[in-house]
Formats: structure tokens, C-alpha cells, sequence
């Protein structure tokens, strides 16, 4: 079995990746850190050219994936309005392009928000997602969702 993980250091994997120690289980994943968005779009480019090489695409974690995009090309941005379009377009390519048409599982990490809703007296949990996405929610793009 072969995984490709695409990980954005996040809490979860954190004190696995500072010191450099190995998962603990046995593993055969082929793992990558992400310093730019982009590369994550160009390893399900390379999962689909070869997917009997792998069983999975893993990203670890969603939400810092889109903060590395703000951070990249958000921020230094001139055109504040056009770098928030390229978020959006981003964030779908990613989803109704490369995870609807890959031939591996794709598994999302992510971090969560509860709020209480008090119109119908319930927590809910949501994945935060910033600009014009949060209105419609990470959630709405997803197969299955598994809250731990």
C-alpha cells in the first residue's frame, strides 16, 4: 500500500515533524511538506498519471492549507478583491476538479468550530473557511465527514 500526504504542519503532526521522528506505526506513505498551495494541485496531477502507485491522497490539514494561501498570495496581494476570486477558484479546483476525478480516497484533516445553535438547541461543527466560501461551507463539498 502506497499513500501520498501532502502535510501542512499542523498540531495534529506537529510534534511528529519538529523532532523528525517517525510515525509510529508501520508505514510505506510517501510524505511531503507543502511550501506553496499549489504543489498540492501538482501531487493529485501525479496521483492520477500513476494511480496504481497509490491507495489514498492525504492532506493534513485543510485548514492550514488555505491559510498557506492566504498567506501566499492573499496578503501580498495588490489587488486585495482579485486575490480573494483566486482563493475561491482555488479551493474549487482543488474540490470539483482534482478530488471529484481522483481515482485514490482523498482524506481531509481539518480543524473544527462548534457554535450552538439556538434556534434548534444543538452544537454544530463546522470547518471555518474564509471569504466568500464561509457562506456556503467546506461541508457542502464533502462526502462523508467524521468528527473525533
Amino acid at each position: 500500500m502506497k499513500a501520498v500526504a501532502g502535510f501542512v504542519p499542523g498540531k495534529a503532526l506537529r510534534p511528529l515533524l519538529n523532532k523528525r521522528k517517525k510515525l509510529p506505526f508501520p508505514n510505506k506513505f510517501v510524505s511531503f511538506v507543502i511550501t506553496d498551495p499549489y504543489q498540492v494541485l501538482e501531487a493529485f496531477d501525479h496521483v492520477e498519471a500513476n494511480p496504481d502507485d497509490y491507495d489514498a491522497i492525504v492532506i493534513d490539514s485543510l485548514s492550514f492549507l488555505m491559510d498557506m494561501y492566504e498567506s501566499v498570495y492573499v496578503i501580498p496581494a495588490t489587488d486585495g478583491r482579485s486575490a480573494w476570486g483566486g482563493y475561491q477558484q482555488f479551493f474549487k479546483t482543488l474540490m470539483q476538479d482534482k478530488v471529484a476525478k481522483a481515482k485514490v480516497n482523498v482524506i481531509f484533516l481539518a480543524h473544527t468550530l462548534a457554535s450552538y445553535n439556538e434556534e434548534q438547541m444543538v452544537m454544530e461543527n463546522k470547518v471555518p473557511i474564509k471569504g466568500a466560501l464561509k457562506n456556503q461551507g467546506v461541508e457542502a463539498l464533502k462526502n462523508s465527514a467524521l468528527a473525533a
